[in-house]
């Protein structure tokens, strides 16, 4: 078995970017996405005192429109979306847009399972906005919690998508994402689901926040994201969401699939003890993580052209994961690295840390990167951080947008690792050569759905303004992609276009108004009269569907007896008039294949009616006869009637009792067909006939000949009647298996009438009463003319008080060439208009391969959901913010009073700082900060501390001195340095002191 993945869709929005689209835009322009804060706005806001500090970082990288949701669509009442966290409102958004992406309509169908896994970040909203509204009695708690828990992430999108694979929420801080990919590949290796959907979000809150950085901590102090420069101070945290859809290579290779990239091999580990703290980075796991990745994927290290790190830029993340990525591929490499090159970039200098989206958004770079064979540059890196040493490695930060190299495999790793040590990698290869496209149509069908007609017309407008962008486009792969990728939803239009100019054209004047949805199918056969020479041409010259089923039923028919020359009456137009030996069998065989085409596109009638000849072709489709027993029945019929003396017929616009009462006086005549209130036709000799239309023009009735060589249904059949009778009772009749309407008698067929030979030689001779069966319409159906147009849906609406809708399967006699091509996709896209199941892929199945296009998403209608903030996000009345300078008199920490220390020892000093911070009181001076459960953030906060009281200290000392009294001895004035051990500042750094860190971080905690 093929043990790799395909990426086959993504999307997302991002900081200053709405699409994955922009975001590819944003990365190769090499912008940096962020909002610059209002001063004025700040100084109106809720946390106007935290923005008046110094070092405030007046910047954020907000998502636009997180307030807003379009709830409507998903099913959701205003109160109950206002509810729910936004972070899983988004990812709702998110996953229809990767389905679309990917071009699969969402939801499982086929038995086709689709698992989803999914990370949300910290929920701000519920202690802000959603529990205060249940303190005020406005909402109930459990609706609270099922609306923000973390738990019901990934399962409120398999409910509301229907996805009936496993539904997985997956938190491991950072790294979150990127192991749920990990996991969704196991998965699908193991067959526990056929697609899996992974989704990741984040939303900051409040939005319009900046940040304080600390000293020492991981927040940059500019603002901006600078992986691997020697300028770094921190990294930056923005908000997004982003999704991909994952399959085994081998079933996306068969269905066709636009695949992006391919996963080759993935790992996660977590870096149990092996590391200062909690949130410290830990080198070995790291290390460990990237190489089984690469054994997994059976790559060499040599063979890793670019990595998309983690790449915070904090002081501590990129020296550690540079060493554990060098390590890494020293230990997987056949031969010395020394000539190995490898890019190595970060997309959070474009758009910032994402937080649990983190690893997705940098996964989706490295597949659009392999996808469109370019690497965007990494931004703000100018000269290498020391810390790095990354002239002892084969790595070169990737600074300019550039190619993948030609001299090698396009192999590319993806790190990310969280906060609390849980490591992930991947490592991805281009898409494989995609196989040449089959054949192109003529016309195409580009069917359009949406929730409501203001978003039918919005998607028309983005998918012409897409094709004016991409107009060497294929419409075939338009259209392909447009009938199998999209999920039909209630308001519907379609275009039948042979061009992108026509294509743009119809899209701009796409109608608005309503399209009836119909829930019954009637399926009228013609008889003869409708037909023409070349009749079946243009359909059977485009749809091969159609060809396969005309070929077998004239193969059968001439084996039962049928010239051979039936073939030129339905493909060979010609002013002459064929015989009715062969215009019978001919007219028979179209009907029959036409049906048999709609039935295997997917459609059932849910009543047939035949015209006269017709019926024939219904009870045939309706299973009354056998295949081979309806040709030979048509080719002994269509040959008896031939043998017999020429006649003629007429139309006549009045009542059946006026023309009966008219026919009367004309012996030989019949009333052979009744198809309206007003609409008669009389059969028999052609001098009674003509003495018939004599008469009617003296009575002003409108008549006129019809273009038939004899009398159908009239006296002047009796001769052939006993053949007929004899010949039907030979042949095996049937029950229908679906519902037949009698031309006869305008009720539903009776298995007993449609087993009896008696009723088919009636059916025959008698009048056919059209007007009777079409009375029994339902009104919220559709007419299918199965054959060349003979007035059937005319009749149909005449019948009806109100007219429904109807369409032809064939061109009419006067259409011909090109446009005549255009009918049958027209039809389909017409039913499939009005609300009918269209199974796409057996209609385009001799036209395939065909590729798949990212073509515009569905355009959401989204409204603001929110509720209102209660918490104040400001100090509390009567506290006050730190100042930006040491206070000239320090606190005695352990007793929160502000007094002069200079009684206090050093040591005790140290002490009390570590009670403030670790909430202990017993502490000794030999105790292990870390063995006594401190972790980096409270080392972050220790030196804040210190700092307040006039002391520098910097989280490097205390991971390595570890204890009271060893951090005790080096407390100096913020104007000294240490001479025990420098700060590790970026711009000074040497290897020496690098080492000793990296040693630090990996050494085993007592």
């Amino acid at each position: 078995m093929n043990q790799r993945i395909a990426i086959v869709g993504c999307a997302g929005r991002f900081p200053g970017a709405e699409s994955v689209a922009e975001l590819w835009q944003l990365l190769l322009a090499g912008t940096e996405a962020y909002q610059l804060l209002d001063p004025a706005q700040l100084a109106q806001s809720a946390h106007h005192q935290l923005s008046q500090q110094a070092g405030y970082v007046a910047l954020a990288r907000p998502l636009a429109d997180h307030d807003c949701f379009d709830a409507r669509f998903f099913g959701y009442a205003p109160r109950e979306a206002a509810l729910i966290d936004p972070q899983q409102r988004v990812l709702l958004e998110c996953a229809w847009q990767v389905f679309e992406d990917a071009a699969i309509p969402p939801g499982d169908q086929d038995g086709r399972r689709t698992s989803v896994l999914a990370s949300v970040g910290a929920n701000a909203y519920l202690p802000l906005h959603a529990l205060p509204a249940v303190w005020r009695g406005e909402a109930d708690l459990l609706e609270c919690t099922l609306g923000n828990d973390k738990d019901y992430a990934a399962s409120r999108v398999a409910y509301k998508l229907d996805l009936t694979g496993s539904a997985l929420t997956v938190q491991t801080a950072c790294s979150s994402s990127l192991v749920a990919v990990h996991l969704g590949v196991q998965q699908l290796l193991a067959f526990e689901a056929d697609r899996a959907l992974i989704l990741a979000a984040s939303i900051s809150l409040p939005a319009d926040l900046g940040y304080l950085p600390e000293t020492g901590g991981i927040r940059s102090h500019d603002g901006h994201c600078r992986p691997f420069d020697a300028a770094t101070s921190g990294t930056v945290f923005g908000s997004g969401v982003a999704g991909v859809m994952l399959k085994r290579l081998d079933d996306a290779l068969t269905d066709g699939d636009r695949i992006l990239a391919v996963i080759e091999g993935s790992a996660i580990n977590n870096d149990g003890h092996q590391r200062v703290g909690f949130t410290a980075p830990g080198l070995n796991g790291q290390v460990a993580v990237i190489s089984e990745a690469l054994q997994v994927a059976g790559r060499q290290a040599d063979e890793l052209a670019y990595v998309e790190c983690h790449g915070t830029g904090t002081h501590m993340g990129d020296p550690v994961e540079i060493e554990a990525l060098h390590q890494a591929l020293q230990d997987n490499a056949d031969h010395a690295l020394a000539t190995a090159s490898c890019g190595i970039g970060s997309i959070k200098s474009n758009i910032g840390h994402l937080d649990v989206a983190a690893g997705l958004s940098g996964l989706i770079k490295t597949a659009l990167s392999l996808h469109h064979g370019q690497i965007p540059a990494t931004l703000h890196y100018q000269r290498p951080n020391p810390a790095l040493r990354l002239a002892h490695t084969p790595f070169h930060v990737i600074h300019e947008s550039t190619v993948w190299p030609k001299d090698r495999p396009w192999v590319a790793g993806v790190s990310s690792f969280g906060f609390g040590g849980t490591n992930a990698h991947a490592i991805l290869s281009a898409p494989p050569d995609t196989p040449v496209p089959g054949p192109t149509r003529s016309w195409h069908c580009l069917p359009l759905s949406a929730a409501t007609p203001e978003a039918l017309q919005q998607r028309a407008t983005a998918l012409a303004h897409w094709l004016s962008q991409h107009p060497a486009t294929s419409l075939d792969d338009v259209a392909w992609t447009l009938q199998t990728g999209r999920k039909a939803l209630p308001h519907r239009r379609v275009c039948v276009v042979d061009s992108t100019s026509s294509a743009l054209q119809q899209l701009s004047t796409l109608p608005t108004t309503p399209v009836t949805r119909v829930t019954q199918l009637r399926w009228l056969f013609p008889g003869q009269g409708a037909h023409y020479a070349g009749m079946a041409a243009p359909l059977y010259q485009q749809e091969p569907l159609f060809r396969e089923r005309l070929e077998r039923w004239l193969a059968r028919l001439v084996q039962a007896g049928a010239d051979p020359a039936i073939r030129a009456v339905l493909l060979t137009p010609s002013e002459a008039e064929a015989d009715t030996g062969l215009v019978q069998p001919a007219l028979f065989a179209l009907e029959v294949s036409l049906a048999e085409t709609l039935m295997a596109l997917g459609l059932q009638p849910d009543e047939l009616l035949g015209h006269s000849l017709g019926e024939l072709s219904a009870a045939t489709v309706a299973g009354v006869f056998q295949p081979d027993d309806a040709a030979r029945l048509l080719v002994a019929r269509s040959q008896w009637m031939a043998a017999l003396p020429t006649g003629g017929m007429a139309l006549l616009l009045a009542t059946a009792a006026d023309v009966e009462r008219e026919l009367a006086a004309h012996g030989s005549l019949a009333l052979a067909l009744v198809n309206g209130p007003q609409c008669c036709v009389a059969a028999g000799p052609n001098v009674a006939l003509e003495a018939l239309l004599a008469s009617s023009a003296a009575q002003r009735w409108q008549a006129r000949r019809l273009r038939t060589s004899h009398a159908f249904h009239s006296p002047m059949l009796d001769p052939m009647l006993a053949r007929y009778q004899d010949l039907l009772s030979q042949l095996h009749l049937s029950a229908p298996t679906l519902p037949l309407r009698s031309g006869t008698h305008g009720q539903l067929l009776s298995a007993e009438e449609a087993c009896s030979a008696d009723y088919w030689v009636r059916q025959l001779r008698h009048t056919v009463r059209f007007d009777l069966a079409l009375a029994h319409a339902s009104p919220d159906g559709m007419d299918l003319e199965i054959g060349p147009p003979g007035g059937l849906l005319e009749f149909a609406r005449q019948s009806q008080s109100s007219p429904r809708p109807g369409v032809s399967l064939c061109p009419p006699r006067q259409l011909a060439g090109h446009a005549a091509e255009r009918i049958w996709p027209w039809a389909i896209g017409l039913l499939w208009q009005h609300g009918v199941a269209i199974n796409w892929p057996a209609w385009q199945h001799a036209w395939l391969p065909r590729k798949k296009c990212a073509l515009p998403g569905y355009p959401f209608a989204r409204q603001r959901h929110w509720l209102p903030a209660v918490l104040p996000i400001a100090p509390p009345e009567g506290v006050q913010a730190s100042p930006a300078t040491p206070p000239a008199q320090p606190r005695d920490i352990a007793s929160g009073d502000v007094a002069p220390t200079a009684a206090l020892t050093d040591e005790n000093r140290m002490l009390a700082l570590w009670r403030a911070v670790l909430h202990l009181d017993a502490i000794q001076l030999t105790d292990d900060f870390f063995a006594l459960g401190g972790n980096s953030i409270q080392a972050l906060r220790l030196c804040q501390l210190a700092r307040e009281q006039g002391w520098s200290l910097t989280p490097q000392q205390v991971f390595q001195l570890r204890t009271p009294a060893a951090l005790a001895a080096v407390l100096t004035p913020p104007v000294q340095t240490s001479p025990s051990l420098p700060s590790l500042t970026f711009s000074e750094v040497d290897e020496d002191d690098l080492a000793l860190l990296l040693n630090q971080l990996t050494e085993e905690t007592p």
